[in-house]
């Protein structure tokens, strides 16, 4: 699904489910692990209104944005 086409619950919908796997594997793999970091970077984007950086191991950087699309307009 095209991020800038997101409603606010598609992306808390992201989240959990990206947490879920995250949190229910025995041990997660390197995709889990960035899929979950770039949800969380991007719920926290939304909910603080400013940018947001996750670093990784093996200098993966994660950078989300607030999304500012206004709904409902």
């Amino acid at each position: 699904m095209n991020s800038s086409a997101m409603t606010s619950a598609d992306r808390e919908q992201e989240y959990l489910d990206a947490s879920e796997s995250y949190i229910t594997a025995i041990k997660p793999t390197a995709q889990q692990t960035a899929t979950f970091c770039a949800a969380t970077a991007q719920m926290l984007a939304d909910d603080l209104g400013g940018r947001v950086e996750i670093s990784l191991p093996e200098g993966i950087h994660i950078v989300r944005m607030p999304n500012t699309k206004q709904y409902g307009s």
